[in-house]
């Protein structure tokens, strides 16, 4: 999120000038960061159960048994919290580069090369 502040210095700038408030640009990287953890989190949780299903066919391969068994479990509530968590990583990141972003000077941002 730094070097994307860094990045966009000169757009922050303009948003400046052209009329964004420090609310506005604060909410905008803000909520990049919580996409960005929402993303993360939801592409996580089906490594786990992609790699949880692999591991139950495994192992029923592998024991050989009459009847199918479950290994591995993920149940509903822990996806929830796995997203949620990921969503608030996110966010408490980007809480500070999305603080630095509404400081900025919009003169300075505009100057930056």
């Amino acid at each position: 999120m730094m070097m994307s502040i860094y990045e966009r210095t000169r757009e922050i700038g303009i948003m400046k000038v052209i009329g964004a408030s420090i609310n506005n640009i604060r909410t905008i990287f803000l909520i990049e960061a919580g996409i960005i953890g929402l993303v993360g989190g939801v592409v996580g949780l089906m490594i786990g159960w992609i790699s949880a299903q692999f591991l139950n066919v495994l192992a029923n391969l592998l024991l050989k048994s009459e009847e199918s068994m479950i290994i591995v479990d993920v149940p509903w509530w822990l996806g929830l919290f796995v997203i949620l968590f990921s969503t608030a990583v996110g966010v408490l990141s980007g809480l500070y580069p999305a603080l630095r972003a509404a400081k900025l000077s919009a003169l300075d941002a505009i100057r930056h090369n």
